[in-house]
């Protein structure tokens, strides 16, 4: 029989019993799944240029990085430094909230992942 960890019970830290660690374990879990949503959201947009590339019988992205990896990172900086431009009959609350009320709602689905730890209310 394998036994992983250590031998000696006295040696064994449960996270449960100390209030810091389990902060720590909510933010770290809270970051890895941040992360992996982002770099997620980054790969399916290039997997799907590439793939409607190969559609279309064309190159697809590879000039920024090896074979255009870092394609999804250029498209963030260009989002990031594109004039907004404001239609002259638009209305301009409606026009400038509008972005909000549509990642909101998607942020809200998120927050209701339970990384923390158990919590009992009496």
């Amino acid at each position: 029989m394998i036994e992983f960890g250590p031998s000696d019970p006295n040696l064994i830290i449960n996270c449960v019993d100390s209030a810091g660690c389990v902060v720590v374990h909510s933010i770290i879990s809270s970051i890895i799944v941040f992360f992996t949503l982002v770099n997620g959201f980054a790969l399916t947009t290039l997997l799907e240029r590439r793939f409607i590339a190969w559609l279309q019988d064309r190159i697809g992205p590879n000039r920024v990085g090896p074979l255009g990896i870092l394609q999804p990172a250029a498209d963030g900086i260009k989002l990031a430094f594109k004039q907004d431009i404001l239609p002259i009959n638009a209305d301009k609350m409606v026009y400038r909230i509008a972005p909000a009320l549509k990642v909101i709602p998607t942020l809200l689905v998120l927050a209701v992942v339970p990384l923390g730890p158990p919590v009992i209310i009496p």
